[in-house]
């Protein structure tokens, strides 16, 4: 090998170098992307196996370096496959068995093969097999984003493609009749294997940088038309110098800037901060809590005008970069009701010493910073004891209540708002107690948060008192339905009285003529009744209408039917469906029951006992009667039957 040749491989030999610093720092640049380094891996083994084939010229190490470089060389173009399948985030496959065997007996000859021509023509074919997978894969993922980089490799591997082809024309056709071209060709070959290497690792890194810069461009159109349409000001800056990377219209014009006059400015450099100090405790608390929400601090328009914004911030990575998103609402307008209460807070204080009510000042972090004294009658700890307070209550709270507390402790710091809330406690020293905490938001003299102001009171007598009231109500509703439902019956014999037949009777007059059914109604008087009394007394006669009565019931069986007490000595039977025939028999079977009571009456003019005149009257759908007359119907043929002689049955 001449000296021209060695001055060329070294110049290859620094590209080479170059390359790799280029390759390295890309990987450093794109930390996140694994198929650079994969790529560099490949690009390794291929220099390394040109390097090993130099060695091929010394006859001691001829046969291992030709082995270890054709390895090495097609190693590394397989290696380069498999980055550029990750870069397109394909996977790889080897479903062809029969295929993958011929490419390893492939291998094998190119690598172990004593036959000179043997081991080229398949190290050839090899190679060129990658190459061709390789464009077949640059052709399925060219797209117009990165149209210029696929383009470039395409030409690459074609260019090395046309080569491994001369090389297997070669080999078959010129080889064997001119073996002295043998080193001149292995040499070529080397160098050609250098081609994708450089100029493939140029073209991949333009492909890296031309599909990042494509989806950087979507992502940040995406991202730009989500803020834009949010009804708060919105701002993306960069998380330790706070210079601005987006903003909404919003944010703009709140502020009073045009776009380009803030882009890639920080907030310091705007003024939107009154100082560092105040940019810096934002800082730390976005960096200790990772997300913050409602962040009050005043910020500051162009023209220097302050406004309160409650600002809710989250960090976000944006190629490798990290920045904050923070959506601001002005509440400058809410603060400005409770102003007032700044001037009187003091004043609260002296108050407060001389409350009936347990007063209390906590900071933003809801540590207690002043108590009044009646902590001491609300719960039973002195002042020096609820130092504390947390653990307090929790020894004091009743557990069903405890989670309750916590919960609202904590949604109150976090929101930042006013409210109250009644528990039961155990006191240190009257036991159970109910207690009333009422909180509200305070301020300082520069109108920041500053933490709360709670007022509890003793209500234990209170909701005794609505405990009473509660039991009280119960009572004389119960009280209530024993009266409405006494006031349907009658107190002596226990049937329904006058009032609730007549409820029933407008019912089932309706229900007949809705229904076209039939309506039936029993009459029945007990006889000579008056001369009863006379004869045995009113207490015995209030037993004989009891012994009547208990009779009715246990004749008349169906629980639709209604057995009355009219008034007096008269009873009522209401049938609703039920016909002039079935009447008649139910009528029949209450007189003969009575009868057979044999009840004494010696004083009657028709009978021994105590008997019944009955009277029946059934309506039909088509009757023409109004509802008023139906029980006068049926008194009519009652007064048929006791003018016909009385223990008899009528029909109207």
């Amino acid at each position: 090998m001449n000296l021209n040749i060695y001055y060329f491989l070294m110049g290859v030999i620094i590209s080479i170098v170059l390359l790799f610093f280029v390759l390295f720092y890309h990987i450093k640049l794109y930390k996140n992307h694994s198929f650079l380094k994969i790529w560099v891996a490949g690009t390794g083994m291929v220099i390394l196996g040109f390097v090993l084939s130099l060695f091929a010229s010394v006859p001691s190490f001829r046969p291992y370096a030709i082995m270890s470089s054709n390895l090495l060389l097609i190693l590394g173009q397989g290696v380069y496959y498999i980055s550029l399948k990750s870069f397109f985030e394909g996977k790889l496959k080897f479903s062809n068995y029969r295929s993958a065997l011929f490419s390893f007996l492939l291998i094998y000859v190119s690598v172990f093969s004593d036959n000179t021509t043997l081991r080229m023509f398949s190290t050839s074919i090899v190679l060129l097999m990658f190459s061709a997978f390789m464009l077949r894969l640059l052709y399925s993922h060219r797209t117009a984003e990165i149209h210029r980089s696929i383009s470039f490799l395409i030409i690459t591997y074609w260019i090395n493609i046309s080569f491994w082809i001369f090389r297997v024309l070669f080999t078959i056709m010129v080889l064997p009749s001119k073996p002295e071209l043998y080193e001149f060709i292995v040499l070529l070959t080397d160098l050609s294997a250098l081609l994708p290497s450089v100029l493939g690792s140029f073209g991949i890194i333009l492909l890296t940088n031309q599909k990042l810069s494509s989806m950087l461009e979507k992502e940040k159109i995406k991202f730009s038309n989500i803020i834009d349409i949010s009804p708060d000001l919105v701002v993306v800056t960069k998380l330790y110098d706070g210079k601005i990377f987006h903003a909404n219209k919003k944010f703009i014009d709140k502020l009073g800037y045009r776009f380009e006059d803030i882009q890639n400015k920080s907030t310091l450099e705007l003024n939107i901060w009154n100082d560092n100090s105040a940019r810096n405790s934002f800082l730390n608390a976005l960096v200790e809590c990772e997300t913050l929400e409602n962040y009050e601090a005043y910020l500051y328009t162009k023209e220097r005008e302050p406004f309160l914004g409650s600002i809710s911030s989250s960090k976000i990575v944006i190629d490798d970069e990290q920045y904050v998103i923070s959506i601001i609402r002005d509440v400058s307008d809410l603060r400005e009701t409770e102003k007032k209460l700044i001037e009187s807070e003091q004043k609260y204080k002296v108050i407060a010493l001389s409350s009936a009510s347990w007063e209390a000042w906590f900071n933003e972090n809801g540590k207690l910073i002043w108590t009044n004294v009646m902590i001491k009658h609300i719960i039973g700890y002195s002042p020096n004891e609820a130092t504390k307070l947390e653990d307090i209550f929790k020894d004091i709270v009743i557990s069903d209540n405890l989670a309750s507390l916590a919960k609202e402790y904590k949604y109150a710091l976090s929101s930042r708002i006013s409210g109250k809330n009644e528990f039961l406690i155990n006191h240190k020293i009257f036991g159970e107690r109910w207690i009333l905490i009422s909180w509200k938001k305070i301020y300082d003299s520069n109108n920041v948060f500053s933490g709360y102001r709670t007022s509890t009171i003793d209500i234990t007598d209170q909701k005794k008192a609505e405990l009473k009231a509660s039991e009280l109500a119960n009572k004389l509703k119960i009280e209530k339905e024993i009266a409405e439902k006494n006031s349907l019956i009658d107190s002596m014999t226990g049937l329904a009285n006058r009032r609730y037949l007549e409820q029933r009777i407008m019912y089932e007059y309706a229900r007949m003529k809705r229904n076209w059914s039939n309506l039936s109604i029993i009459m029945i008087d007990v006889d000579f009744f008056k001369l009863y009394n006379d004869t045995y007394g009113h207490v015995q006669g209030d037993i004989c209408l009891k012994t009547i009565a208990a009779t009715l019931r246990s004749t008349v069986k169906r629980q639709t039917d209604l057995v009355a007490r009219y008034g007096g000595e008269e009873f009522v039977v209401l049938l609703p469906e039920t016909d002039k025939y079935s009447a008649s028999i139910l009528a029949d079977n209450i007189k003969t029951n009575i009868e057979n009571l044999e009840i004494e009456h010696m004083t009657s003019t028709i009978s021994d006992y105590v008997t019944v005149s009955i009277g029946v009257a059934t309506f039909t759908k088509d009757c023409n009667v109004n509802c008023e007359d139906l029980i006068q119907k049926a008194d009519f043929a009652l007064y048929e039957a006791k003018k016909i002689g009385r223990n008899s049955i009528s029909h109207a």
